[in-house]
C-alpha cells in the first residue's frame, strides 16, 4: 500500500492511496450499474411476447441458486489465484452475461431457457467476486485501516445503490429495458478495467489440494470460530424476517393500511438512507467488543417489523426503517473488518465464502413463510411474529461467550493458523 497521510474525516486518507481509490471507483460504478439490472430484468421478461411472472420468477430463481451453489468454489478459486484476477474475470464476464440478456430482450421472444442461463452466469460470476472482494481489501490496506476502508467502500457502495435504483426506473421507462441492460453490462467491463489496472501484492497461494479438500479447511476455518458462524446465523435469520417484511408483507401492509405504494417508497427510501448513515457511523465507531456491537445492533432490525405489525403511524415506520438500515451497515463494518483481520491472509476468501452462503441460505425462506404466515394469522401478527424471531436469535446469540469478549480492531492478531496451513 502506499504511504498516505491521514485526514481529519474518517477513511477519507484511504483515497490518497490509487490502488485503494480505484478499488472504491470500481464497486461505486459497478455498484451504480447494477441498479438498473433488477428494474431492468423485471420489466425486460414482463414485456416480452408471452412473458409472465412465471418466466420471471424461474430467470431470477436461477440467478439466485447459482450464486448460492457456487460460493463455496467462488471461495476456493478466490485463495488459489489472485484475487486482483479473479475479480477482473468475474465482473467482464458477468458484464457479458448482461450483455447477452439485453441482445435476448430486444429479440423480444427468446427462449426462456437462455435467459435463465445467462441470468445463473450472472449468479456464477457474483458468488466468485464476493468473496475475492472480502480478500483483497486486506490486501490493498493495512490492518489498522480496515475498518475505516470497509465502512468508506459501504458508504460508496450505498450511495451508488441508491442512486441505480433510482435512476433505474425511469431509464427503463425512457430508453427501453435492454438499453439499461446494457448500462449494467459497460458498469462491470469498466469496473473490470479498474481492478486490472489496480497493483496489489497477493498472497501467497495456498498448496492446491482436491475441490472437497479446499472446501472443507475453508469450513475448519469457518466453523472454528464460534464468533463467526453464530453470527452468520443471526444475520441469516434476521436477512429472512427483513425479507419477508420487505419483499411480501410490508407491501401488503402498505397496500391496506397506508395508501399503498407511496408509503412504502417513503420507507424503503429512509432504509437506504439509513444504510447510508450506519456506514458513515461504522468509520467512527471505536469499541473492544466490535462483535458484541454488530450482534446488539442486529436486533435493531426488528424495529421495522414491529413497528408496522403494531399499527404504527408513517412517520414512525420510516424512522424505524431508517435505523435498521443505520444497524446494518454498522453489523457488515464491524464484522467484515473483525473477519478480515482474524482470519489468515490465505483462507479470507474461503472463510468469506461460507459466510456468505450461510448469510443467504434463509432469505428464499422468510419470502416463502411470509405469505402463509399472514394468511393464517393475519399479516398484523405475521409481522409481529418475525420481529419476535430476530429478538429471540439475538437473544441467543449474546449467551455465546466468544460474542461477548472482544477486542479493539487495530490491536495485533498472530496469525497462528496461516502457519499450520504453511
Amino acid at each position: 500500500m502506499e504511504n498516505v497521510t491521514r485526514s481529519s474525516i474518517p477513511g477519507i486518507h484511504l483515497l490518497k492511496d490509487k490502488n485503494f481509490a480505484r478499488l472504491f471507483a470500481a464497486r461505486f460504478i459497478s455498484t451504480l450499474g447494477n441498479g438498473f439490472g433488477p428494474v431492468a430484468l423485471s420489466f425486460g421478461v414482463l414485456g416480452l411476447k408471452g412473458g409472465s411472472p412465471w418466466d420471471l420468477s424461474l430467470v431470477l430463481a436461477c440467478q439466485t441458486l447459482s450464486m448460492l451453489l457456487f460460493s463455496l468454489f467462488g471461495g476456493v478459486l478466490s485463495d488459489l489465484f489472485p484475487r486482483s484476477r479473479v475479480m477482473v474475470v468475474a465482473q467482464v464476464i458477468e458484464g457479458l452475461a448482461y450483455a447477452a440478456l439485453a441482445l435476448l430482450i430486444l429479440a423480444e421472444s427468446p427462449a426462456i431457457w437462455a435467459l435463465c442461463l445467462c441470468a445463473a452466469l450472472s449468479g456464477v460470476c457474483t458468488a466468485t467476486f464476493s468473496p475475492a472482494y472480502v480478500g483483497v481489501v486486506k490486501e490493498v490496506v493495512d490492518d489498522v485501516d480496515l475498518q475505516e476502508a470497509n465502512g468508506l467502500m459501504k458508504v460508496g457502495i450505498n450511495v451508488a445503490k441508491i442512486l441505480g435504483l433510482s435512476l433505474g426506473g425511469p431509464v427503463v421507462l425512457l430508453a427501453g429495458a435492454a438499453t439499461s441492460l446494457a448500462v449494467d453490462s459497460l458498469s462491470f467491463v469498466i469496473s473490470g478495467v479498474l481492478i486490472y489496472f489496480t497493483r496489489i501484492s497477493p498472497v501467497r497461494a495456498m498448496s492446491r489440494q482436491s475441490l472437497f479438500q479446499e472446501i472443507r479447511l475453508g469450513a475448519s476455518g469457518f466453523f472454528s470460530r464460534s464468533w463467526l458462524w453464530v453470527l452468520s446465523i443471526q444475520y441469516a435469520v434476521a436477512f429472512a424476517c427483513m425479507n419477508a417484511t420487505a419483499g411480501v408483507l410490508g407491501p401488503l401492509l402498505a397496500k391496506t393500511d397506508l395508501g399503498g405504494a407511496a408509503s412504502w417508497s417513503v420507507i424503503t427510501s429512509a432504509q437506504a438512507v439509513g444504510a447510508v448513515g450506519g456506514a458513515v457511523i461504522a468509520l467512527r465507531v471505536r469499541t473492544r467488543r466490535p462483535i458484541l456491537v454488530a450482534a446488539c445492533v442486529t436486533c435493531m432490525m426488528a424495529a421495522v417489523p414491529f413497528a408496522l405489525g403494531f399499527g404504527a403511524p408513517l412517520l414512525l415506520i420510516a424512522f424505524t426503517a431508517l435505523a435498521a438500515g443505520v444497524a446494518a451497515d454498522i453489523f457488515e463494518v464491524l464484522f467484515f473488518a473483525t473477519l478480515q483481520r482474524d482470519v489468515p491472509a490465505e483462507m479470507i476468501s474461503r472463510v468469506g465464502s461460507w459466510d456468505m452462503l450461510g448469510s443467504l441460505s434463509l432469505a428464499p425462506l422468510g419470502v416463502m413463510l411470509a405469505g402463509p404466515a399472514a394468511a393464517e394469522f393475519g399479516v398484523h401478527t405475521a409481522l409481529i411474529g418475525f420481529g419476535s424471531v430476530v429478538v429471540v436469535a439475538t437473544g441467543c446469540v449474546l449467551l455465546v461467550p466468544a460474542v461477548r469478549v472482544g477486542r479493539l480492531l487495530d490491536e495485533p492478531v498472530v496469525e497462528q493458523e496461516s502457519a499450520q496451513h504453511a
